[in-house]
């Protein structure tokens, strides 16, 4: 799915990219990231904290370089009723996808204003 994300923007010239556990660890593409090459970026959650024991390079250069944090004016979040559904532990059992539980700590890193936006397609009443 985010390949064909990635197409669509593409297509109408927004430079994009998707950053989840498999973009390569190039040198020369996270410096176009680092640079702002890409001004549209597809990220899944896991990839903006800690996850499986380690900080990913996004998570790492969203809290290391204020520039880059200062370029980011939007934040979308797809399948938004994830944050409730997956994101927290629920009945004793832990968290499905944990990294959607700690999207808020997102708002800590960015500029003040930063516009966030949760887009779902099946918004249960609970999580209105």
């Amino acid at each position: 799915m985010l390949l064909s994300q990635v197409l669509e923007s593409t297509k109408y010239g927004i430079p994009t990219i998707a950053i989840n556990e498999d973009t390569p660890t190039d040198l020369s593409l996270w410096e176009s990231i680092h640079a702002g090459k890409f001004t549209h970026l597809i990220v899944s959650p896991e990839q903006l904290s800690m996850f499986n024991g380690h900080l990913p390079r996004l998570a790492r250069l969203l809290r290391q370089n204020r520039t880059f944090t200062q370029h980011i004016k939007r934040v979308h979040i797809d399948e938004a009723h994830n944050i409730y559904t997956a994101g927290l532990p629920h009945h004793g059992e832990e968290a499905f996808r944990p990294a959607y539980g700690k999207l808020g700590e997102l708002r800590v890193l960015l500029c003040k204003g930063t516009t966030f936006q949760d887009l779902d397609n099946r918004f249960h009443v609970f999580v209105r």
